[in-house]
């Protein structure tokens, strides 16, 4: 089907023309009925009175025909004078019945009405005829007032069917027809955007574009969008087709894919749950050989001290000794470390907690001597009357690892301070010692487990120390920070919210 183009604008549409037409003939046969009826009522109602002055005569009757009956010519003479003084009244004839006749006017209408008056006189025998009156009335002054009225009407139902024709047709041009090429132009722009009707169809020439008025020419739009529509929907549904068809080879490959991931889910928690058990045995056995070890780290160190006791004037067995001692202190941290981190992965709930007071358990902590040196002092101060709430054991644990790691890589002849504060709602424990510092690549990454800086690699430990603390602390609902600029020195700075 070929879509229709716009035809050029003319002045008057052939629709337009044809409304007006339509308009025009159709006032034109109402104002014609209208008229009509007008003039019929006119003239009945001027003929009516026409004939209403001929009945008014009867009450001149009597007169006349006592006038008759006494034959007083001159008061018939006034008589006929008198009805022929009356408006439309020609010509008056009395005729006796002997055949005397009086006779006043005459007959100058095309259109007359004519009517007969008898006579009588009331005598002891009865009524007894005396003659007729004939009248005569003239109706061409009715007839000239109807076509006077008739060309009156005629002109102005002409003229005001002109007019209500042209504003007729100016009001539907304006709301109807004007707004049918814009309709077309937006059917066409819609077509624009439909694919051709399948099989392509010929190129629109004037041969074959659609003639007729705008609804012509519209309803050949819509004809033309409606066979592309079809054509889209018979697309559509192909497509909708094909789409259904992939859907299904989807799901089809989405269950294969499942399947394999459902198989290799199981395969994968079957691992972990392999990895798991060897790791709870590996726990399990690190347990068992680190509660083993303590037995017989007991005795050594027994030992050492019956041999420092015995052998105190041996210089050099003192300085065995020491070694041994120092030893078994590396040896105790290491266990303990093992120990700790035992007890915060397989407890369910590793926190005893309870309110206690943070600067004694510093105090404790760092007075109790259980680190890899011993020859060190620590420089301890607490502000009196800090508590928090938790589990003084761990923290005690967390406080020892970072005085231990501050002792071990720190020079022997610098200082490690360990100092208590109240800060902004937090208890604030500082541990800082004078050493090489921490790279800002490695500040990190020294909280995870088993991690060890190269350049403590000649150091005794595993890479646990830091680890328990970090866990200690945010266990504990607390942050630790690490300040450790490149001139040199650390600082672990642990805050815990105070109770």
């Amino acid at each position: 089907m070929v879509c229709p183009s716009d035809p050029k604008r003319k002045a008057l549409s052939p629709l337009g023309r044809r409304i007006v037409i339509y308009t025009v003939v159709f006032s034109s046969v109402v104002t014609l009925i209208i008229s009509i009826l007008q003039l019929v009522n006119e003239f009945t109602q001027r003929e009516s009175m026409v004939r209403a002055q001929l009945d008014s005569v009867d009450v001149l009757l009597p007169s006349i025909a006592e006038s008759v009956w006494t034959f007083n010519e001159s008061q018939i003479s006034l008589a006929l004078q008198a009805l022929t003084s009356m408006p439309n009244m020609e010509k008056a004839t009395i005729t006796t019945a002997e055949g005397r006749i009086w006779s006043r006017g005459r007959e100058t209408s095309t259109h007359t009405i004519a009517r007969t008056f008898t006579l009588e006189r009331q005598t002891s025998r009865g009524r007894e005829a005396l003659g007729t009156l004939d009248l005569l009335a003239g109706t061409d002054a009715v007839y000239l007032a109807v076509l006077t009225l008739t060309a009156e009407i005629l002109f102005g139902n002409a003229i005001k069917t002109l007019m209500v024709a042209g504003f007729m047709g100016w009001l539907i041009h304006r709301l109807v027809i004007s707004r049918l090429p814009p309709l077309k132009r937006e059917v066409e722009a819609l077509l624009d955007g439909l694919d051709p009707p399948i099989g392509g169809g010929p190129a629109e020439t004037a041969a074959n574009r659609p003639s007729g008025d705008e609804i012509d020419i519209l309803r050949g739009s819509f004809a033309c969008m409606a066979a592309r529509l079809n054509d889209a929907l018979g697309t559509m549904r192909k497509a909708k087709d094909e789409l259904h068809q992939a859907n299904q080879a989807l799901d089809s490959r989405v269950r294969d894919k499942t399947a394999q991931l459902e198989e290799s889910k199981k395969v994968a928690e079957e691992a972990a749950e392999a990895a798991l058990r060897a790791m709870g045995e590996q726990r399990n056995f690190l347990s068992m050989v680190s509660h083993e070890f303590r037995g017989p780290l007991s005795t050594i160190t027994g030992a050492a001290q019956l041999i420092a006791i015995y052998g105190g004037g041996h210089s050099e067995l003192a300085d065995e000794v020491a070694k041994i001692h120092r030893a078994l202190g590396r040896m105790s941290n290491l266990i303990n470390e093992y120990l700790n981190e035992e007890r915060l992965d397989s407890a369910a709930s590793p926190l005893d907690a309870a309110r206690f007071d943070l600067g004694g358990m510093v105090e404790d902590a760092c007075a109790s001597g259980l680190f890899s040196t011993n020859d060190r002092p620590l420089d301890v101060s607490t502000e009196p009357g800090v508590f928090v709430f938790g589990d003084s054991a761990l923290m005690s644990i967390a406080v020892s690892n970072i005085a231990d790691n501050a002792l071990k890589f720190s020079p022997a002849d610098s200082p490690v301070t360990v100092t208590l504060r109240r800060r902004d709602g937090f208890a604030a424990v500082t541990v800082r010692d004078h050493g090489p510092g921490i790279p800002p690549d490695e500040q990190e990454r020294i909280f995870e487990k088993y991690y060890r800086s190269i350049r403590t690699d000649r150091v005794c430990g595993v890479g646990l120390g830091l680890y328990l603390v970090k866990r200690i602390v945010d266990l504990h609902g607390g942050t630790i920070a690490i300040d450790s600029p490149p001139s040199g020195g650390t600082a672990f700075t642990v805050s815990l919210p105070l109770a």
